[in-house]
């Protein structure tokens, strides 16, 4: 059952990259994107349920699948979890400002995700100075890997990928 759940984590992350980058082809070349005008219809509440699917996603590596997360984790999660909160806030009050903060908090966590995503795909080769050496797990090694390249990270990655690209298409509409 793990292993089922597991794989379908790394499916799906796997559709959100390829949507996201099928999104920014089309927006680079300024084709008709069909699917801009479904985001644009409902951001702030695609921004909640994405973000909160992923903070339930997380929470249920550490406790279902025992997978303790290492220092980068933590702090993509630090960028992850306030997210759906500001969303469903932005969403009840209708608030255009918060799409900001939701783009700050992403960007960020996206720029630590594909850090960690490099640091698992031994894109570097030194040891990260994020990751604490007395820690009993560490950050360049991955807890799982499927499809020779989906690991926590590259899920993480493509979740804020995709909140960025939400967020983004929010604020320019507004």
């Amino acid at each position: 059952m793990q292993e089922t759940l597991l794989k379908l984590f790394s499916l799906g992350s796997i559709g959100i990259l390829i949507f996201c980058f099928l999104f920014i082809l089309l927006e680079i070349f300024k084709i008709k994107n069909p699917v801009k005008t479904c985001i644009l219809k409902a951001q702030t509440e695609l921004i909640f349920f994405v973000s909160l699917f992923a903070t339930v996603g997380s929470i249920l590596l550490s406790i279902y699948f025992q997978l303790a997360p290492c220092e980068l984790c933590w702090y993509q999660r630090m960028f992850l979890f306030p997210i759906p909160i500001i969303a469903f806030i932005a969403t009840v009050r209708k608030d255009l400002n918060s799409r900001i903060y939701m783009l700050t908090f992403s960007v960020i966590g996206l720029i630590i995700a594909l850090y960690h995503s490099f640091l698992q795909l031994n894109v570097f080769k030194t040891v990260s100075a994020f990751c604490n050496p007395n820690s009993p797990i560490d950050c360049s090694v991955p807890a799982f890997v499927y499809f020779g390249f989906v690991t926590v990270p590259v899920i993480s990655f493509s979740v804020f990928l995709l909140l960025v690209i939400t967020t983004y298409a929010y604020t320019k509409k507004n």
